[in-house]
């Protein structure tokens, strides 16, 4: 027969085992965020002027950090350290998103009679390659703001028409919301977009 200070101690034991297992039920896990960019406002059409060219966008290029999909920031004090969100990230490797987002953007524009994403086998008059140099949120004593910076070049097919120009754009954010960071990406991509496209024409025409 089992004595019954044993059966009190047992039964102790397996109320703390419940309470152990119901705590840790109850665990909040952290969930994983995904963003996409935010679609740009139409350009200014350049139908009127409309170069007959294909142009293809190539592969942006970046360093190891950005082409990953998590969201980076820098501590203002420390301008020097990139760090990345945990559960938070892009839904695509950031160049893979840019070098989309401008082809639609240009696309829309209509100076040109078709834009593609370049491959080797396709044939184009033209194509446009680039380095995406930031793509960050800072957070400062002074606010945060996400700084965009894109090296824009391009090339006709005999080579007769070649240039590259950097594109650097910083956008202050209202508030700490990472949703409202992402709507300032996407402000900051309409500017340098806005002033690429019409630096292309110009060197198309």
């Amino acid at each position: 027969m089992v004595p019954r200070q044993y059966k009190f101690l047992s039964l102790m034991l397996v109320i703390s085992m419940a309470l152990i297992i119901g705590c840790a039920g109850r665990t909040t896990v952290p969930e994983d965020h995904f963003y996409q960019l935010p679609d740009l406002l139409a350009p200014k059409t350049f139908s009127s002027n409309q170069t007959k060219v294909i142009i293809g966008i190539d592969s942006l290029r970046s360093d190891g950090l950005h082409g990953e999909r998590a969201i980076l920031y820098i501590d203002a004090d420390n301008p020097l350290e990139l760090k990345r969100y945990h559960y938070y990230h892009w839904t695509d490797s950031p160049p893979r998103l840019v070098q989309l987002s401008l082809l639609n953007y240009l696309r829309k524009a209509g100076f040109a009679d078709n834009v593609v994403r370049y491959d080797p086998g396709k044939q184009v008059d033209g194509t446009i390659n680039g380095t995406l140099l930031h793509f960050e949120r800072i957070i400062g004593a002074g606010g945060i703001k996400v700084d965009v910076a894109l090296d824009l070049e391009y090339n006709d097919k005999d080579q007769h028409k070649s240039w590259h120009k950097e594109y650097r754009v910083v956008v202050p954010v209202k508030d700490a919301a990472l949703h409202t960071s992402i709507e300032a990406f996407g402000a900051a991509l309409q500017q340098i977009f806005d002033a690429f496209a019409t630096d292309l024409m110009s060197n198309l025409t």
